[in-house]
């Protein structure tokens, strides 16, 4: 990660532009019977969830979306959402089943089961290929670990997909 500092209304653009690939992506799945688009539901966004779908056998799964711009390769897992209020980062705090995260310049999207990423990722961060960071933001920093996404697909709870 760059020494860059984020502008907020920047990185909210660049997400919802990758919301908006991957809902279109979503939605053109022949088992997905029903998506809701639940980001600006305040309930919602306290469990950090972006949409929900409901497939075929009528079966829900909540997912939070992150949208990527890096072409490095790298995954970013924020532990820590602002330094200043010691405040638990995203990746901890989300209630989601699923976190989809798309490299939007790559057209790479890593479905990831939330539950056992998180467990990996508590066993894993110590390890070479984890760099820790803090990323400036206009209105706080932020803290968490960069790794290479490849990792990921070694373990059963990831998966790849060109979209």
């Amino acid at each position: 990660m760059s020494d860059k500092v984020y502008a907020f209304k920047e990185s909210l653009e660049v997400g919802k532009s990758g919301e908006d690939i991957i809902w279109n992506w979503l939605a053109s799945r022949p088992y997905i019977v029903d998506l809701q688009d639940v980001s600006n539901d305040r309930k919602y966004q306290k469990q950090d969830i972006d949409f929900l779908a409901t497939f075929k056998d009528g079966t829900q799964i909540s997912l939070e979306i992150k949208t990527d711009t890096y072409t490095t390769g790298n995954i970013y897992f924020e532990t820590i959402s602002d330094v200043t209020m010691n405040t638990k980062g995203c990746m901890y705090v989300t209630k989601a089943d699923f976190l989809l995260y798309y490299f939007i310049n790559d057209n790479k999207l890593y479905i990831i089961k939330m539950d056992e990423y998180k467990k990996w990722f508590n066993r894993h961060k110590k390890d070479s290929n984890f760099k820790h960071h803090v990323v400036h933001n206009t209105r706080y920093e932020s803290e968490g670990y960069t790794f290479p996404a490849n990792l990921l697909l070694e373990e059963d709870f990831c998966k790849m997909k060109e979209i």
